[in-house]
Order: structure tokens, then C-alpha cells, then sequence
């Protein structure tokens, strides 16, 4: 189905195509809001006949995946399941983690679980093999840096090094793809027979490097046989709320439960559970996913034969999909419902629940905080030092109310000093009722711990202002850690993660304001400065020496030979002499 402007906004199938199509024109009262809303934007359509139902099936699922329209009931996010992609035509050639395979010559190997898990395979492989995961480039990089802290702690060969090493680490590669195409005994057996050979040969130093990658082959053989091998058995549920749905697939292997999978998709237009089950379900398996023998389903959709025979199709062996009535397999599928149903609930508590909501729980306010203010300093050195104010209202940022304070006072990098000055002034303007800083704040967050707190808090308690302040905390990272009190006391959010985003958002958010009008002061400065119309100094002049004493007020304090060590003689005595006389020339 299509709407005015020729996009695809629906694509289904049907056995009779043409009273599936009439039911959305006929009893239009019986419809949801949402079916009638999408009925009223059909402006074509375009039919496709195919030989059976499996066909059908299989086509419908390849176009929803292609044009992902509106009102079908789609996966959240298709990224689908990574591969590891082995370049090709490299001297030294790479693995890396790719979402798809394409046709650019390179070997991919996978699917695999997730990214993480991915990534940590190639890591794995990467320590085994002492394989560089640094970011240097080979051949071009070789011999013209130090081998890097990798090498220093055995976890590379440090094919960086001067000398040919091509060959060496040529063989490694290849050792690695052996290993991912499920050669391990193979590999094992060589790198054995080759360790024992150097052995013989008194090769000392090989048979004890051959030592090492027999022992980490063996433990990657002994991972990759806990993790690797596909579930015997997956039991699938879904649950929906509204127009949003989830999906829980529970692996179970030879000794129970083995993993989970969860997939978020969109249910717009409120279909039930049974087809958004068939749905998602067939577009979880597309998207690379290791489909079992056996998929066991809570709930029984019309489709359920369909459904089997595509998954067949799909994993090229015969898959039985059924819904089990009693014992342990009608079990796994009722603990498979109950995931889902608890992580739908989650979803919808945390939308339900907006930032100012959780703030309010977080820190025991009364009310709501609407309006949160942020404020951050910034300077460079002490100089062209600009306070920010950021405003965020409902939970989003109003950027038409954010504040810029441009302090001429000479902080010499005292935040404190320069946040009581910000804070001053935006709370006097408050109380004379200036347009633009008329709306009174619910909460107040600085860039910053407990002390900036603290000397946020005398400021608005000299106003007389009953508000809540509170620092925002950074970890090692540079990453919003928690909030805190001015009297030190620290309130945690990592564990909402809702209002963890949120408040990292904010704290991003002002420190990019606060910078950029900075940079535009300093720049403004940089170019107009007082060095302008001395002899002798021209724009590069002037900049190396704003670059080598960092402000004017220490180039005037420098004495003439200090001022040769960056400039030319004569320009320094031009400057020396501008600043002890006043004279231009």
C-alpha cells in the first residue's frame, strides 16, 4: 500500500487477496484508530502473485526488511547480528567486526551473538596469536615508532619493529581464520607437531613461542566450546503494549538455560500478540540469529506451519516450530512470556517516567522539577573566561533560553570566584524581573562536585532563593558520575538509566555551550589584541608570541632577551619598548 507521495506505508499477504484487502475498506468502525488512520493515507497498491504461501511469507518478510514502512510491525534496530570481517588484498591484512556481509572480496565469518561477544572473540584471537590491535598501520608504520605497551607485556610480537616480519605475521592471520572456520583440532595438531620439531632441532626460542600459542589455542578451544555451539532449543514470547512490543528468545543447550535475547520492535498498528510473535520472530532468525532444531512459541499463531517452513527455508534444515501444552517445554515458553512481560513493563514505567519525575524521587523534592537550569565556566589559562547557562524545561533543552556571561573580572582560573559572579548576576536579574531571566528555576545543577555546589549555594541563599543546587560529578572518564550536595552528599543515578542519560545529556550540553562562546572570546581576542601596529609584529609574530607566554600581561612583564627567544630582535625591542614607553614605533 501506498500513500500520495508514492511511499510504501503497508506490505501484507493473504491466501484471497481480495477480501484481505476489502476488510480494510468495509466496516471501517470496527477498526482501531490506528487502522483507520493508515487505511485513510492508502492512495495505491501493487500486487505481487506468488506459487505458495511459503513464498509468500518469505517475500513478505525480504520487503518489510527492504522498505521497513510505517505501519508494518518492524524490529527497533537492524543491525542485526555482527560478522568478523577479514580484509582482503592487504599485505597485512586486519580482522574488524562488520554488521552485514558485502561483496568487497573480504572473508566474513559468523554470525555471531552480539557486539560485544564479537569484539571479545576478536580480542581473544588478537591475544592468542600476539596480533596488534593497536591503530598502527602496516607496512607504513613499521620501524618509524616504539614498539607500544602491548609488546612490553607480551600480548603483541611487535610486528612494528624494524625487520621482515610479513611472513610471521601472515602465518598468524591465517592461524586465526583456520580457528574461526572451526579448525581447531587441526591447528592444534600442527602448532603441536611444529613445537615438538623445534624442540628437536634445538630452535629454542620458536619451540617456546609455539608453546605459548598451543597453550592459548587450547583455551580458546575450551571458550569457544562453552559459548560456540548453537542452543539445542529456543523458547520465544512476546508481549505488547500500545503501539511498542517485545520479544524474549530463551536458549537452551545441553545443560539448560544458556542465554536471552530480547528485541524491541513497533506495533503501530496494535496487532495481536500471536502476529506480532509470527513477525518479529521470522525477522529476529533473518537477521543472522542461530536458529535450534526446535523453537518452541508461548501462544499459537495462525501462521505457526507458515512459520516453521520459513525458518526451514531460512536455516536450510528442517526446524520444528510448535507450541507446547504441558511439561517442560510449555515451562521454558511461560519463563520466556514472563521476561517479556517484565521488560515491556520496564520500558513503559521508564517512558511513563520522565527525568523530572525521577529527580523528584531521586532527591526528595515536593514538586516536580520543570525547569532545571545548568550552569558551567570556561577559560583558557585564566583568560576570556565565559560563564554558560543552559535550560532544559519538561525534559527537553529550550535553547532560546539559554545565557551566556562574559566576566571581565581577572578570576585567574578561580571557577568559584567566576561561578558566584555568573550566579550573581543571573539571580539579580531574576529579581528585577529582566526579560529573558524572568522564569525562576525548579533546580539548579553545576558542572562540578560538592565545592561548586557549595559556592552555588551561597550565592542563591543570599538571594533568598529556597532552591535545590547540586553538582554534577565526573568519573575517571570524564562521564556524569552522580550528583552531589554542597554538603558532600552524593546521590547515585548509574543505576536508572533513564536518568543517567539525562543528566550526562545536560552536563554535555553546558560544557559545549560554555566552550564554544569561549573560543569565539578568544579567537575575537587573538585577532584584535594590543600587539596590533607594533613594528615588526605581524599576524604570525603575534601569534607565536600569544602561544609562548599565553597572555599580553606576561608578554609586557618579559624583558627584551626573554622576548629574542621568540621573535626577532628587533621586533622584541619594538614590543619591549611599545609596553615601558607606549610607543607604536
Amino acid at each position: 500500500m501506498y500513500d500520495a507521495e508514492g511511499e510504501i506505508i503497508y506490505i501484507g499477504k493473504a491466501k484471497n487477496l481480495k477480501n484481505r484487502v476489502s476488510q480494510y475498506f468495509q466496516d471501517t468502525a470496527s477498526h482501531t484508530l490506528k487502522t483507520r488512520l493508515m487505511v485513510s493515507n492508502v492512495a495505491d497498491f501493487q500486487v505481487i502473485i506468488v506459487n505458495s504461501e511459503l513464498e509468500a511469507l518469505l517475500l513478505e518478510s525480504s520487503l518489510i526488511k527492504k522498505h521497513r514502512p510505517k505501519y508494518n510491525i518492524l524490529l527497533k534496530d537492524d543491525k542485526g547480528y555482527p560478522y568478523i570481517k577479514l580484509s582482503a588484498g592487504d599485505r597485512y591484512p586486519k580482522f574488524s567486526l562488520a554488521n552485514h556481509q558485502n561483496d568487497d572480496g573480504g572473508e566474513y565469518f559468523g554470525p555471531f551473538g552480539g557486539r560485544n561477544a564479537t569484539y571479545e572473540i576478536i580480542d581473544a584471537l588478537l591475544t592468542a596469536l600476539k596480533l596488534p590491535r593497536c591503530s598502527r598501520e602496516f607496512p607504513r608504520d613499521i620501524g618509524k615508532y616504539r614498539p607500544c605497551l602491548n609488546y612490553q607485556l607480551k600480548l603483541c610480537s611487535g610486528y612494528c619493529r624494524s625487520g621482515d616480519m610479513e611472513k610471521e605475521y601472515n602465518e598468524s592471520i591465517s592461524v586465526a581464520a583456520d580457528i574461526l572456520r572451526g579448525k581447531y583440532k587441526q591447528m592444534l595438531s600442527q602448532v603441536h607437531s611444529q613445537m615438538l620439531q623445534a624442540a628437536d632441532d634445538m630452535q629454542f626460542e620458536t619451540a617456546a613461542r609455539l608453546r605459548d600459542r598451543y597453550k592459548a589455542l587450547k583455551t580458546l578451544e575450551n571458550r569457544q566450546q562453552v559459548t560456540g555451539h548453537a542452543p539445542v532449543l529456543d523458547a520465544a514470547a512476546c508481549a505488547v503494549s500500545e503501539n511498542k512490543a517485545v520479544l524474549c528468545v530463551l536458549h537452551y543447550g545441553s545443560e539448560g538455560l544458556s542465554g536471552k535475547d530480547l528485541v524491541f520492535g513497533a506495533n503501530p498498528l496494535g496487532e495481536s500478540e500471536e502476529a506480532v510473535l509470527s513477525g518479529l520472530l521470522r525477522q529476529y532468525y533473518q537477521q543472522g540469529a542461530i536458529i535450534p532444531k526446535t523453537v518452541c512459541l508461548f501462544g499459537a499463531p495462525e501462521e505457526s506451519v507458515e512459520l516453521s517452513n520459513a525458518l526451514s527455508a531460512l536455516a536450510e534444515k528442517n526446524i520444528n516450530v510448535f507450541t507446547p501444552q504441558r511439561g517442560e517445554k510449555a515451562a521454558y515458553t511461560r519463563l520466556a512470556r514472563e521476561n517479556a512481560l517484565q521488560e515491556l513493563m520496564r520500558v513503559d514505567q521508564r517512558r511513563k517516567k520522565g527525568p523530572g519525575e525521577l529527580l523528584k524521587k531521586a532527591l526528595g523534592l515536593e514538586h516536580i522539577p520543570e525547569r532545571i537550569e545548568a550552569y558551567d565556566i570556561s577559560n583558557t589559562a585564566g583568560q576570556d573566561t565565559v560563564g554558560s547557562m543552559v535550560v532544559f524545561k519538561n525534559g527537553r533543552p529550550a535553547k532560546s533560553q539559554y545565557r551566556s556571561f562574559v566576566l571581565n573580572s581577572d578570576y585567574d582560573g578561580d571557577d568559584y570566584g567566576a561561578m558566584r559572579e555568573v550566579l550573581a548576576r543571573r539571580f539579580k536579574r531574576l529579581g528585577d524581573g529582566d526579560k529573558g531571566f524572568e522564569e525562576r528555576p525548579d533546580l539548579v545543577l553545576i558542572d562540578g562536585g560538592a565545592t561548586h555546589a557549595a559556592a552555588a549555594r551561597e550565592i542563591i541563599d543570599a538571594f533568598d532563593m529556597a532552591l535545590p543546587v547540586l553538582g554534577m560529578v565526573k568519573d575517571g572518564h570524564h562521564r556524569t558520575r552522580a550528583l552531589v550536595s554542597a554538603d558532600g552528599e552524593e546521590i547515585g543515578i548509574k543505576n536508572e538509566q533513564s536518568l543517567y542519560t539525562f543528566i550526562g545529556r545536560m552536563q554535555e550540553e553546558v560544557h559545549r555551550f560554555a566552550i564554544t562562546h569561549h573560543r569565539k572570546r578568544r579567537d575575537s581576542r587573538v585577532k584584535r589584541s594590543e600587539l596590533d601596529g607594533i613594528s615588526g609584529i605581524g599576524e604570525k609574530r603575534k601569534m607565536a608570541l600569544l602561544a609562548h607566554f599565553k597572555s599580553i600581561k606576561a608578554i609586557s612583564a618579559a624583558d627584551i632577551e626573554t622576548l629574542s627567544a621568540v621573535v626577532p630582535k628587533n621586533a622584541a625591542e619594538a614590543v619591549y619598548k611599545y609596553f615601558h614607553t607606549g610607543e607604536m614605533k
